[in-house]
């Protein structure tokens, strides 16, 4: 994922933004902002548990899916 956060940025940042209004400008970097600081879920209760929002969703999916088969067999 790290990866593909660096490939939006150049991506951004290669784009003729020089040419561009203020406005345009700003929303440009806030997204090379966003890039270089991905949104990350902190969990208070677990010292060095930093989740991005694909882990976090792939938990949320798990535990749905164990929840469904525990109710099932009961």
């Amino acid at each position: 994922m790290a990866d593909q956060n660096t490939e939006v940025f150049t991506a951004l940042y290669n784009t003729p933004w020089y040419k561009c209004g203020v406005e345009y400008r700003r929303i440009l970097l806030n997204g090379m902002t966003f890039c270089r600081h991905p949104l990350t879920i902190r969990g208070k209760s677990f010292l060095g548990l930093i989740a991005t929002r694909a882990t976090f969703y792939t938990a949320m999916v798990n535990t749905f899916n164990l929840l469904s088969m525990i109710r099932k067999m009961g």
